[in-house]
């Protein structure tokens, strides 16, 4: 629900001031009228009432309406302009104001002597839920009995009183996209990318795209300038480690090689063969290793010749060293050439081979 707050006292006499107490600290006991009836309610304000009015109001003045402050509750013409809401510890929420010609000489000649504010209410909780979404903030008053809630806020009854809560569930949102907006100024403020204060200037949203661009650009300068040494040291690392990772796999790969043509598995004098396996197994890792075990081995290929009991190989061991080379030299030429497996390509290398002999 909506209400008039007790009505705060103008001094009289002097300059008016360009800022004044909203609502005043602590717990105060006002009068409302709610439903035609007045009601005595206990108004809780504390600094969490001061940043929802502030969030509020920082959505009525990106608005195409501008807030404003009235006379006596009545509508109409405008006595001040709010400009932000703060919170003062010891006296409440404090509003900055832009008065009016008309309405800083009524403060000084002691035509309007207080100030009644209007906002929503929580019964529940007794707190203060924020600002109305249309019509006056509050206006420049006289009459202290004034604070109870008067006709005049008939016009905006669906604002100032709520549909109550039901019992199969909450409300519904009467103005989504109010909240939406005051849900998107709250994330502002929360990211730090606008503080109180700037949310209630009239540059306030040439400020979010200063800022929302800046940080797409990726900020300060010295920061980014910082931030791209970084990433330049960690991929110059990262080539390093990739290198070294490269190296490593080659010597293994060297090694497993080595270890096949000392088991007879490639011939010792096949070069081509030699690189093939050495660049499949650093590429092809395990399956690479498998298809090289699976080789058959052969004594003619062992380099220390220990699979010969003679000083020379038979013209039979002779023949099959032959064979043994020109198939592995087939069955590689197969396997890079139609992207084989090292075992099929052998099969069909072999094949060739013994066909073309027979031949």
């Amino acid at each position: 629900m909506a209400v008039l707050a007790k009505a705060q006292p103008v001094p009289a006499g002097a300059a008016a001031a360009s800022e004044f107490v909203y609502m005043p600290a602590g717990e105060n006991i006002i009068v409302a009228t709610v439903g035609g009836k007045p009601e005595e309610i206990t108004v809780i304000v504390d600094a969490a009432t001061a940043e929802r009015l502030q969030a509020d109001l920082a959505v009525r003045l990106a608005g195409t309406v501008a807030p404003y402050f009235d006379y006596d509750h009545a509508g109409g013409r405008s006595s001040g302009r709010p400009r932000s809401f703060r919170w003062v510890e010891g006296r409440g929420v404090v509003c900055q104001v832009d008065w009016t010609t008309a309405a800083r000489a009524a403060i000084t000649d002691g035509e309007y002597s207080y100030f009644s504010p209007e906002f929503r209410y929580d019964r529940v909780s007794r707190t203060v839920k924020g600002l109305r979404d249309t019509g006056p903030l509050g206006g420049l008053v006289n009459d202290p009995a004034f604070r109870a809630i008067g006709a005049v806020q008939a016009r905006h009854a669906s604002n100032l009183f709520p549909p109550q809560l039901p019992a199969d569930g909450p409300p519904q949102n009467p103005n989504p996209t109010s909240t939406m907006e005051k849900n998107i100024v709250a994330a502002l403020i929360a990211a730090g990318i606008l503080s109180q204060t700037e949310v209630a200037s009239d540059g306030a949203p040439a400020l979010v795209t200063a800022r929302l661009a800046a940080l797409k650009d990726g900020g300060d300068p010295a920061v980014k300038a910082a931030h791209a040494s970084t990433l330049t040291a960690k991929d110059t690392r990262i080539t390093e480690l990739e290198a070294e990772v490269k190296a490593a796999k080659a010597a293994t790969a060297k090694t497993q090689v080595d270890a096949a043509v000392k088991a007879g598995r490639i011939p010792a004098k096949d070069a081509e063969s030699i690189k093939w396996w050495t660049d499949s197994l650093t590429a092809g890792g395990d399956a690479a290793v498998k298809a090289l075990n699976a080789l058959p081995a052969s004594k003619a290929f062992d380099p220390t010749g220990a699979g010969s009991t003679e000083d020379a190989p038979s013209d039979a061991a002779a023949a099959q060293d032959a064979e043994y080379e020109a198939i592995s030299a087939r069955a590689t030429a197969i396997a890079r050439d139609k992207k084989l497996s090292f075992a099929a390509s052998w099969t069909e290398a072999e094949a060739e081979v013994k066909a073309r002999r027979a031949a």
